[in-house]
């Protein structure tokens, strides 16, 4: 495994806003063979609102000129409200995504976008992408 592609962007002071798509360009990998696992990558303030936060992404693949859309459910706590990574000043989340052949990704844009009720959500401070050689 090899870590190839690991940015986050901030979410700003006012929370993350259902109008808010943090846009992800993957770069150019020529030296990337197999397969690419694909991560969300979440960093959310201890004592996080939900137990859950559902996250929307949508993957502009170039090679051919794909669009796929899809939803993931992020667990921040168990049924009871247990968290195991309590105790920090924030808590980071990686939550796999999907898996694709190298050469599908080179240049490809991810799009993501939260599915949750309220308009905007507090506490999560940063969102990102992580792409890892297997």
């Amino acid at each position: 495994h090899g870590r190839v592609y690991h940015p986050g962007q901030p979410i700003g002071e006012d929370g993350w806003d259902r109008r808010d798509t943090f846009v992800f360009q993957l770069p150019c990998m020529p030296d990337s063979t197999g397969r690419i696992d694909l991560s969300l990558c979440l960093r959310v303030c201890p004592q996080p609102l939900w137990r859950h936060l559902a996250v929307g992404v949508e993957y502009h693949l170039t090679s051919p000129d794909t669009l796929y859309r899809d939803t993931f459910l992020v667990a921040l706590s168990d049924s009871a409200g247990f968290n195991p990574k309590a105790g920090s000043s924030l808590l980071q989340y990686s939550h796999p995504m999907a898996s694709f052949e190298a050469g599908r990704l080179q240049g490809a844009t991810l799009r993501v976008f939260h599915l949750m009720r309220r308009e905007t959500l507090r506490r999560v401070t940063d969102v990102g992408i992580r792409a890892e050689q297997r």
